[in-house]
């Protein structure tokens, strides 16, 4: 997931969630059946603080653990400079 491209003005918490289960179907669909954990990685390469809301993040985080709790082994942050 490429934060530079979140908008927290005008993304609401729930529109994000969506967006993140979505991508996760997605990626589901086109898995071989015996892999069944994946690595969530939020890439913060040109991503500043206008795209970034703690709130957002941690709610999508926590929401796509929630439905997906068997497959998220973990969630690891790249390319950050903050």
């Amino acid at each position: 997931m490429r934060l530079r491209f979140n908008n927290p003005k005008t993304t609401t918490d729930r529109q994000l969630m969506q967006y993140m289960l979505w991508i996760m179907e997605k990626v589901q669909a086109v898995t071989p059946k015996h892999i069944d954990n994946y690595l969530l990685i939020y890439d913060l390469r040109d991503a500043g603080w206008s795209n970034f809301s703690s709130s957002q993040m941690s709610g999508a985080a926590k929401g796509t653990g929630a439905q997906f709790p068997e497959t998220i082994y973990k969630i690891v942050i790249i390319n950050s400079n903050w």
